[in-house]
């Protein structure tokens, strides 16, 4: 599932190098998809020995260069809080002068970016820095999507060719990349990666375990998904979907693991008042949890109902941890995530009646044996372990040049 490139054998690409540098707009205590994955890849290029540190704007707060767990951090201070383009433009200026005084960091990997920080592109070239963007999310970070914007697009696109290459985390991105003059070569399809020292197909004490601790009994059939709770997570279509599941087995459980659980939110409340007024019960929403590893381990099937992905990286997670995984199909992404594995399904239908359908099969045809290989294989494809390699070639192959 990801870039064919030569690894090399032992020295990494910061040890014969130079240092590597992952650029982050947000940073924790602020949290998403793309600051996650770069600290996931960060942690096992240090494993190799790499050089990792991390920069990232500071809104109104101080520069600062700080620790983040292993990593060097440097905040840089953009002085406000405001998601203004003002903000953005001054977070693009302060990247060209960390560049000029910082150069031990060879690599600049961008994990993801607003559109301004492409106008630091042909400067970091000129610096002889090698530029990396990953894109994140089709309609905001792709190529197309910028260079569509009103006032800026030309200038944008003026700056694609300064970028070394360009990381897709889908089909559906590289295409979008492509269709705006960016040459296939220089766009790399490469899968978001997994723990999997985390997110492993668990012993039977473990599902014990977990089980005991959400209080739930042995078999019953325990469904999962992940993501905030919002339109476009899909959560209207899988519970109305659980609604059938839940005729055929009325003990089955649903697990919806994800901040945005509170009366505050407008389509919580209307979630509730929906299964309030259908009497739909066993759903439970969890909120946002830092131990989700743990979690799944007490689950047998993982649904996933979005509306819109870059990627879809719980999908991954559940297929490590050997959990039957049904899909709505995003066109170009799920379908290429999900392939052809066992207990695994992505399907075109939206209906939640056939979606229902296709979860009690999956819950009904899953073995141990069946989900072992389904663990395999996603390990094989999506380990943090197997990204790390593509990268470590990445970085090793741009620096050579």
């Amino acid at each position: 599932m990801s870039a064919s490139l030569t690894t090399e054998s032992q020295a990494t690409a910061s040890a014969a190098h130079g240092a590597i540098l992952m650029v982050c707009f947000t940073f924790p205590p602020e949290f998403g998809g793309a600051i996650v994955q770069a600290l996931r890849l960060g942690a096992e290029l240090q494993t190799r020995g790499c050089e990792v540190a991390f920069l990232a704007d500071n809104g109104d707060g101080p520069d600062g260069d700080l620790r983040h767990e292993s990593f060097d951090l440097y905040r840089r201070r953009t002085f406000t809080a405001a998601r203004s383009n003002l903000r953005k433009l001054i977070w693009t200026l302060r990247i060209v002068l960390f560049a000029l005084a910082h150069p031990k960091f060879r690599v600049f990997h961008f994990h993801s970016v607003q559109g301004p920080e492409l106008l630091a592109m042909p400067v970091l070239k000129w610096l002889g820095r090698k530029t990396i963007v990953k894109l994140t999310l089709a309609e905001s970070d792709d190529p197309a999507t910028l260079t569509n914007r009103r006032l800026m697009g030309r200038l944008y696109r003026a700056c694609l060719g300064s970028v070394h290459r360009y990381i897709a985390i889908s089909p559906s991105l590289k295409r979008m990349a492509c269709s705006v003059g960016v040459a296939p070569e220089r766009v790399l399809l490469v899968a978001n990666g997994v723990e999997t020292d985390r997110y492993y197909l668990p012993m039977p004490d473990e599902v014990a375990k977990a089980r005991r601790a959400l209080d739930i009994p042995d078999g019953v059939p325990v469904l999962a998904t992940i993501g905030a709770v919002e339109h476009r997570k899909g959560y209207d279509l899988l519970i109305a979907a659980f609604e059938t599941i839940r005729r055929e087995r009325p003990d089955a459980v649903l697990l919806i693991i994800g901040p945005g659980n509170d009366d505050k939110n407008p389509f919580h409340v209307q979630l509730q008042q929906f299964m309030k007024d259908r009497g739909i019960g066993g759903v439970r929403f969890l909120g946002r949890r830092d131990d989700i590893h743990d979690i799944l381990r007490a689950v047998d099937l993982f649904a996933f109902c979005s509306r819109q992905e870059g990627f879809g990286t719980a999908i991954v997670e559940a297929m490590c941890a050997g959990l039957a995984v049904a899909v709505m199909d995003i066109p170009e992404i799920t379908g290429w995530i999900v392939g052809d594995r066992p207990d695994a399904v992505n399907t075109p239908s939206r209906d939640p009646e056939e979606f229902a359908r296709l979860c009690l099969h999956l819950l009904a045809q899953r073995t141990p044996a069946s989900s072992a290989a389904l663990a395999e294989s996603a390990r094989q494809d999506f380990g943090m372990s197997a990204i790390g390699n593509t990268y470590e070639a990445l970085y090793a192959e741009l620096c050579r040049a």
